[in-house]
């Protein structure tokens, strides 16, 4: 069973960097080979969060894995590809 998706946090330059990882193996201990990171790292630990939160939603583009999705009616569009949820 996968972890939730969280900001994961490392200083980086000086300054606190976020990166929106999760663990893949709950029931082993966390370690490099048992993490999944999404992204970049980022100084925005708000705008890291959001991330995390769309990640647990499952909003992700089927087509391109972009996180750009827009309600359009009862469907979404990706608005990096032009891909939908199935709705024609």
């Amino acid at each position: 069973m996968t972890g939730n998706w969280k900001p994961y946090s490392q200083v980086l330059g000086g300054e606190y960097k976020y990166i929106a990882g999760r663990i893949i193996d709950t029931n082993q201990v966390q370690h490099a080979g048992n993490m999944e990171y999404y992204g970049e790292y980022t100084a925005d630990r708000e705008a890291c969060t959001r991330l995390c939160e769309m990640l647990e939603r499952g909003e992700k583009c089927r087509a391109c894995g972009s996180l750009n999705l827009q309600q359009s009616g009862a469907c979404k569009v990706c608005l990096s590809c032009g891909e939908t949820t199935g709705c024609s």
